[in-house]
């Protein structure tokens, strides 16, 4: 009997990651599956905590971690890289290199027919792209959350400069060529739920199967109005991706409805890039009664508890909409520019302080149920295409075939 071909699954950005892997690899018995916790320079930060070997071990056959940490030294690197006209030596490179190394080391000696990704752009995963085109290996990305358009922001002359040199001359991909999730790396394999987040039609190797990680929300979908009193914030590193103005801005429009609106418990998830303690100074218990501020919960499990969600443009906001959980969306005068994969179709947006309590108000009402419960299908085919809870067993059988 011939031995089992191997798949390795990677850690990266795993709190995304885990729960897509958790949902379908059970499906691949035929296989060897080898979880390798890649401690990517850029993802360690949040991953550490997220992941769990005994929880890994229900799914995978085996665990392996990259046993050479560069958390601290590689950061700093980064940090260094944006002024490298000024300060470029070996020491802004080397760390990389030294990555790059004890990574190829863990792949050559497990040798995996097919690696399997939920990013593309973390240090991690060019460095293994590059294995791969070296022996010969697909290279498999799952699309895990939601791709942002920004193909119109063109890079800068310093931006092309940085990444002629460190990419191309020094042959350390430190800087990505565009941000779009699927292109960095037009050789890789790229699982998209849908042709909705098709970016660029001319890909090769592109394939939908849905989200397998949804399959278990909309088997829990309930069409009957639950006459609940809890809203769920799901937060978001506004501070790190925008300014802190903006992050500023919307826990104010958090803060009114809050308080205009006490017979509501208001349950702040904060983000897992995110220190709680940010949240407990803003919202003390003393002012606001009516508050819990959660980290470490199971989201899902507090969404099956709610009235709705609000939040600015989380992933979140699909989960709730496939459990059947209406959303705000919160942008201040339309100052936070993202794409808008919700368009208002599905959502009720706000956009002046005055508007937020109004809509929590539209959204307990039994009318606005019926109609969101309406909308909600047509939206969810569109962006999910399946939602008949086989997803799993469509990202399965795509990624057998691939590595076989």
């Amino acid at each position: 009997m011939s031995e089992k071909k191997t798949i390795i699954f990677t850690s990266t950005y795993g709190y995304l990651s885990n729960p897509q892997y958790f949902s379908f690899v059970k499906e691949l018995s035929d296989f060897k599956k080898i979880y390798l916790h890649v401690k990517d320079p850029l993802s360690v930060t949040y991953d550490e905590k997220i992941i769990n070997e005994k929880e890994i071990l229900k799914y995978f056959d085996e665990y392996k971690v990259l046993d050479y940490n560069l958390k601290e030294e590689l950061l700093k690197v980064y940090k260094k890289r944006n002024s490298f006209l000024k300060k470029l030596s070996f020491k802004i490179i080397q760390p990389y290199y030294e990555y790059k190394k004890q990574l190829f080391k863990v792949l050559d000696d497990i040798n995996p027919d097919a690696i399997v990704s939920c990013s593309d752009m973390a240090v991690s995963d060019r460095v293994i792209v590059k294995w791969c085109k070296k022996n010969k290996r697909n290279k498999i990305i799952l699309q895990n959350s939601f791709i942002d358009d920004i193909r119109i922001k063109k890079l800068s002359l310093n931006q092309k400069l940085r990444y002629l040199i460190f990419n191309k001359f020094l042959k350390a991909p430190m800087y990505k060529r565009q941000h779009l999730f699927g292109n960095e790396n037009q050789s890789s394999h790229l699982l998209l739920w849908s042709e909705y987040f098709i970016l660029d039609s001319k890909r090769k190797n592109t394939y939908f199967v849905g989200n397998s990680a949804f399959d278990n929300l909309l088997q829990k979908f309930d069409s009957k109005k639950k006459k609940l009193n809890i809203v769920t914030i799901c937060t978001q590193p506004l501070d790190e991706i925008y300014n802190e103005k903006i992050f500023n801005t919307v826990n104010e429009y958090f803060k009114i409805a809050i308080k205009n609106l006490p017979d509501l418990m208001f349950y702040i998830k904060v983000h897992p890039r995110e220190k709680i303690s940010k949240y407990q100074k803003i919202f003390s218990e003393k002012e606001f009664p009516n508050i819990k501020i959660i980290k470490d919960y199971n989201l899902h499990e507090l969404f099956m508890k709610s009235l709705m969600q609000i939040s600015v443009s989380s992933f979140t906001i699909f989960e709730a909409i496939a459990l059947g959980i209406p959303v705000i969306l919160v942008n201040p005068n339309d100052e936070i520019v993202a794409y808008d994969h919700f368009r208002e179709e599905i959502d009720i947006r706000v956009r002046k302080p005055e508007e937020i309590t109004r809509a929590i108000e539209t959204i307990r009402s039994e009318k606005y149920w019926e109609l969101f419960i309406e909308k909600r299908e047509e939206y969810l085919k569109k962006v999910l295409l399946f939602i008949d809870g086989k997803n799993s067993e469509r990202t399965a059988t795509k990624i057998r075939e691939l590595a076989s």
